[in-house]
C-alpha cells in the first residue's frame, strides 16, 4: 500500500530577486536594487525529492518578476511535472508577458494560470492590450468584478487590480538608513498574512516558514542593513528545512512551521494598508537578470 504524503495548502516558489518595478512596501524588497536569480537546473534534484514527500493544493511561482528569470519556462514545466495535480499560478506584473518566447504555449500545455497584478491604475489599459496580444484575437473576456478580469485562449490570464500592499518588513529610519523592526515575535507572527493563509516558501530547494525573513540575509549582504551585531547574528541563524530533514522528521517539521520564530521580531507587529505607487525602474536596475547571485 502506498503511504499517503501530507498536503499543505499553499507554497510559493521564489525564483528571482529582480523586478522591473519599484513598488513601495513590496514584501520581497524589490523596490530596492535587489539582485540575483535561481536557475531551475541548480535545484531540480532537490525539488524532485520534495515531490515524493509533500503535496500542495496551490503553487505560486513568483519573485521579483519571474518573467525576468531566464529559466522561467523550465521552472513552469518542472514544477508541473513534479506536482501534476496542484493548481499553479505564475505571478507577474505583466510587463514582460510578450517578451518570453514560448510562454503562452508552456502555460497552456501545463495548465498554469498567468496571474497579473496591476500595481498602477494608469497602466491597466496598457496591460489589457498586452494580454490580448499575448492570447491572440480569439481570446475571450470574463469579468468577475470591478477588480478582476479573466481572459481565456490558448492559455488563461487573470488580471487583478492590486494597488495596495501591507507594511513591508524593511523600512527607513529617520536618518534614511535601511533597517528592520523590533517587534514582539508572537505579535508579529499573529499579524502575519502568510501565517493566516498557511503559505510556505521554497527558495533554492529549501522550505521556509517565512519568505521575507529568508531573503533578509541576502538583502543585508547587498545593502548592509542598519542593525546590531546581535540582530545580524539572529538573522543569519535562520535555517530552512531540506528534503532530507522532512524525510527524517516530517511531523516535527510540520509542527515547527506553525510556531513563531525568534526572527519574527524583524517584521511589524501590525500592518497598515499602503498605496503602492508603482514606478518602472531604470534599465540599469534590471540588467542583472543575466547574472546569478
Amino acid at each position: 500500500m502506498t503511504a499517503t504524503i501530507p498536503k499543505l495548502p499553499i507554497v510559493e516558489f521564489y525564483i528571482t530577486n529582480v523586478c522591473n518595478l519599484a513598488c513601495e512596501h513590496c514584501n520581497r524588497f524589490n523596490n530596492y536594487r535587489f539582485r540575483g536569480w535561481q536557475a531551475w537546473q541548480d535545484h531540480a534534484a532537490e525539488y524532485e525529492q520534495w515531490s515524493q514527500l509533500v503535496d500542495f493544493e496551490h503553487i505560486s511561482i513568483l519573485g521579483g518578476e519571474p518573467l525576468l528569470n531566464p529559466t522561467v519556462l523550465e521552472w513552469c514545466e518542472g514544477i508541473r511535472r513534479l506536482w501534476p495535480k496542484a493548481t499553479i499560478h505564475l505571478v507577474s506584473n505583466g510587463y514582460h508577458m510578450n517578451r518570453v518566447a514560448g510562454l503562452r504555449d508552456v502555460l497552456g500545455r501545463n495548465r498554469i494560470l498567468l496571474y497579473v497584478g496591476v500595481h498602477n491604475t494608469e497602466s491597466h489599459d496598457w496591460i489589457t492590450d498586452q494580454v490580448q496580444q499575448f492570447l491572440g484575437p480569439a481570446c475571450r473576456k470574463e469579468t468577475r468584478d470591478a477588480n478582476v478580469t479573466v481572459w481565456r485562449g490558448r492559455a488563461s490570464v487573470w488580471v487583478e487590480s492590486q494597488v495596495d500592499f501591507v507594511t513591508s518588513s524593511i523600512r527607513r529610519d529617520p536618518a534614511g538608513d535601511l533597517c528592520l523592526y523590533d517587534s514582539d515575535p508572537q505579535q508579529a507572527h499573529d499579524a502575519c498574512g502568510f501565517v493566516r493563509s498557511g503559505t510556505h516558501h521554497f527558495i533554492r530547494g529549501r522550505l521556509y516558514k517565512c519568505g521575507p525573513v529568508a531573503l533578509m540575509p541576502e538583502f543585508d549582504s547587498q545593502h548592509e542593513l542598519k542593525i546590531t551585531d546581535q540582530d545580524r547574528a539572529l538573522l543569519n541563524s535562520y535555517r530552512p528545512f531540506s528534503a532530507q530533514d522532512f524525510a527524517d522528521h516530517s511531523e516535527q517539521v510540520l509542527r515547527a512551521i506553525k510556531q513563531p520564530l525568534p526572527q519574527c521580531k524583524f517584521c511589524p507587529g501590525s500592518h497598515d494598508i499602503h498605496r503602492i505607487a508603482a514606478q518602472p525602474k531604470a534599465r540599469a536596475t534590471t540588467i542583472n537578470i543575466i547574472k546569478r547571485s
